[in-house]
């Protein structure tokens, strides 16, 4: 080798080495971030971190299934919950591309005799800004979600459809599942096959997101995870499973980390939709929402993400353009915390301030303070809480079980030891506290003092 090509291999070795040394000083960042969260029972499951088109993280924590301790790997299975109507969005612009359908079209044209459906766009819909009554407050529909028969989407329609409008459509944003649902069966009157078929037609077949579905009750394969609701080493509590016909397309899709990896690739070579329509899809269009995407900022960057939470299941997806990062975990557990995990794994990478997350530590709170929370709450004729005092502990029991220490992480906030339930007591009102509320995973109650 001469001369002139050593010095050439160690020239660009010299230039290349504060990048390397950066995406190692970033990656163990983000293993302490995320080690952390799996220390405290918030993450279980597996990431895959990119910046500039280099996976620079790929880990995973936890198990798949915890009976029998079989860990989780990157192939794992995993639903996705809302990152669904990313894939339901984009579809919808393929057909618009192939001129089957437009989003300025009124959903009267797919559903005839559908109440003011000659005033809701598909790009209504697809914006979260139709006004449409959210199906998650059906009592009927939670009924079907958590049932194991099939439902049709003429069924789920049935929940919304003569409800009244929250508002007139284009005029504001509220997140709206009912939309997406009615895009799925636009998307089955247009392509002639079911929604699923049409996703492993258009989508996932073509490009070999092979670990890719729609119901993942059904599925049955050796990298499928379990969902709970809470797992530790010596807990675990199996989440509910989510009928897929009712989450249908906008929450039913299942997927792993490199399935995603590649759907990032196809948008953003545009291989399965121009320029312009992921353009239109990732622009701000109401309240930092595009089709099937949220749209931020970070840092004067522009980030493009989405989550997804059903029982058993989370998703994030994060992209950042001009450093081509993606982001993207999954996990088989019910929690509100993998939106801020994927937030602060991106703050690391673009240098922001992010905090690694520390155990609750109890505060004492004093005598007279213990006793304004003891008492019974009633949040439903099934779900009754008892709140008792021994000395300076305070106990929570829920109905007849057996009453378990609770500890304050601030006043009026509580934790239980091994658990994600936070309690929250609000409205003291003659020295008694008169209101209670519980979150659990993404389940919120509240009640009142008896």
């Amino acid at each position: 080798m001469t001369s002139f090509n050593l010095k050439a291999i160690a020239l660009i070795f010299f230039l290349l080495s504060p990048c390397l040394a950066g995406a190692q000083e970033n990656s163990a960042k983000i293993d302490e971030l995320l080690s952390a969260y799996a220390k405290l029972h918030q993450f279980n499951g597996t990431a895959l971190v990119s910046k500039n088109g280099q996976v620079i993280y790929q880990k995973s924590f936890g198990y798949k299934n915890a009976a029998t301790k079989e860990a989780i790997t990157r192939n794992s299975i995993f639903q996705i919950g809302s990152l669904t109507k990313n894939f339901t969005a984009a579809l919808i612009l393929k057909l618009a591309e192939q001129h089957k359908l437009s989003v300025e079209d009124t959903i009267g044209k797919y559903l005839p005799g559908f109440p003011r459906g000659g005033e809701i766009k598909i790009e209504h819909l697809l914006t979260h800004s139709s006004g449409l009554y959210e199906i998650f407050r059906s009592p009927a529909y939670l009924k079907d979600l958590n049932s194991r028969e099939k439902v049709s989407p003429e069924k789920l329609i049935s929940y919304f459809k003569n409800e009244p409008l929250d508002f007139r459509p284009g005029t504001a944003f509220s997140y709206c599942n009912s939309g997406y649902d009615l895009l799925g069966f636009i998307i089955e009157k247009v392509t002639g096959l079911s929604y699923g078929k049409a996703m492993e037609s258009y989508i996932l077949k073509p490009f070999k997101m092979d670990h890719s579905g729609f119901d993942f009750q059904s599925l049955s394969d050796p990298d499928k995870t379990i969902g709970y609701s809470y797992v530790s080493e010596s807990k675990q509590r199996l989440a509910p499973s989510w009928n897929p016909y009712a989450t249908y397309s906008s929450g039913a899709l299942y997927s792993t980390v490199d399935d995603l990896k590649k759907w990032y690739q196809v948008l953003r070579k545009n291989q399965f939709i121009s320029a312009k329509s992921f353009d239109e899809a990732t622009r701000d269009h109401i309240s930092g929402y595009g089709y099937g995407w949220f749209i931020d900022s970070l840092k004067g960057k522009k980030i493009i993400n989405h989550s997804g939470n059903v029982e058993g299941g989370t998703s994030c997806f994060i992209m950042e353009p001009d450093n081509n990062i993606s982001i993207i975990l999954l996990n088989n557990l019910t929690t509100r915390k993998l939106e801020p995990i994927g937030n602060a794994v991106l703050a690391i990478l673009l240098d922001a301030p992010y905090k690694v997350p520390q155990a609750k530590k109890p505060v004492v709170l004093d005598d007279e303070a213990l006793n304004t929370y003891v008492g019974k709450y009633n949040i439903s004729p099934t779900y009754q809480v008892s709140i008792s005092r021994v000395k300076d502990q305070l106990y929570f029991q829920l109905n007849d079980q057996k009453p378990v220490p609770m500890f304050a992480e601030k006043k009026d906030v509580f934790f239980l030891d091994d658990d994600d339930m936070e309690i929250r007591f609000k409205e003291l009102s003659g020295n008694k506290m008169n209101e209670i509320k519980i979150s659990q995973g993404v389940s919120n109650k509240s009640g009142e003092r008896l």
